[in-house]
């Protein structure tokens, strides 16, 4: 007999085209904001120059994002200074592309051997849509006396396989259980409002546990957050998750019993662009290592930080 069942990963942490393309101006602005910045941490480029207009409907002069250029020739921002352009649903039809290439941000962008990218969500027809529209744009370009090879258009499709290498992105749009949360939705949390008190030698320990959890250049795939009920394990996870650069990964399961866990992470193994790390809460003693195991099936691209109750000293935070 076949299980039918679908992966937990699947339905919990990845979007579908049909999704993407059904995403309106607002909701495509969030989406295009939550991936330029969590690519640029990916691929080496400053997360602090990402540019993204909030406003719909404001003066843009043709850019409603920036990203500067990687440190090296990235899948998705290129290798260039990025002039990003969104346009949600019939916005993006060829038709309405005209004179989008030539407006003030993207002219000079090009002419500066930057690169230009039209996100198009409602284009759901492949290969084709996409070169219906570059067509549009270059021929415009061309005429302009512009280079036209760093013209780009991303439709439904491949914004939906962007968007899946960020599990905790692709959450948003999800069907996520309730018991899994962002890392927004953590943060805002009635028990996490009263402002964190802490140390300077509790922020040393937070800074370089964030060092040991960077997906680039740390050591530590699993960190397990020890010590008796009520001594602020959560909270030291929260903070230690909330300014670190690679946030952007971050996925919460406020009781880990309550979600198939391992086979999420099993499930995210098998996705091998999918960069995510996890906090479990109430991890019970029975479940670290098959979780530990999961972790390392995922060949650095995983991480988890569970907290979970013990004897040991409060605070303690111990590799295992």
């Amino acid at each position: 007999m076949t299980n039918s069942r679908q992966s937990v990963f699947r339905e919990a942490l990845q979007v579908s085209p049909d999704r993407i393309a059904s995403l309106d101006e607002g909701d495509l602005n969030v989406l295009m904001r939550e991936l330029l910045c969590a690519q640029a941490y990916r691929c080496g480029a400053a997360v602090n120059e990402i540019r993204v207009n909030t406003e719909g409907r404001a003066k843009d002069d043709g850019c409603d994002g920036w990203s500067p250029k990687p440190t090296s020739v990235d899948e998705w921002l290129g290798a260039a200074n990025t002039c990003w352009q969104f346009k949600a649903g019939s916005a993006g039809e060829p038709a309405r592309l005209k004179g989008e290439a030539t407006k003030r941000i993207p002219k000079e962008t090009l002419a500066a051997s930057g690169r230009f990218v039209v996100v198009a969500n409602g284009s759901t027809n492949g290969k084709k849509g996409e070169d219906d529209r570059l067509k549009k744009l270059r021929s415009e370009a061309q005429a302009a006396g512009l280079p036209t090879n760093a013209i780009e258009v991303f439709g439904s499709e491949r914004l939906t396989n962007w968007c899946n290498q960020h599990p905790a992105v692709a959450a948003r749009w999800a069907g996520r259980p309730d018991g899994l949360w962002r890392l927004e939705d953590w943060q805002r949390s009635d028990e996490h409002q009263v402002p964190w008190q802490s140390t300077p030698a509790v922020q040393q320990v937070i800074a370089a546990r964030r060092q040991d959890l960077d997906f680039a250049t740390g050591s530590v795939q699993h960190l397990h957050i020890q010590g008796p009920p009520g001594v602020g394990k959560t909270r030291f996870a929260l903070e230690l998750c909330r300014d670190a650069d690679w946030r952007g990964a971050v996925i919460y399961v406020r009781q880990a019993s309550d979600i198939r866990l391992t086979e999420l992470l099993d499930g995210a193994t098998t996705d091998m662009g999918a960069r995510l790390l996890v906090v479990a809460d109430e991890v019970q003693a029975e479940q670290l290592r098959p979780l530990r195991d999961s972790v390392g099936r995922g060949q650095g691209r995983l991480l988890r930080a569970p907290s979970s109750d013990s004897q040991q000293p409060p605070g303690q935070t111990v590799r295992t």
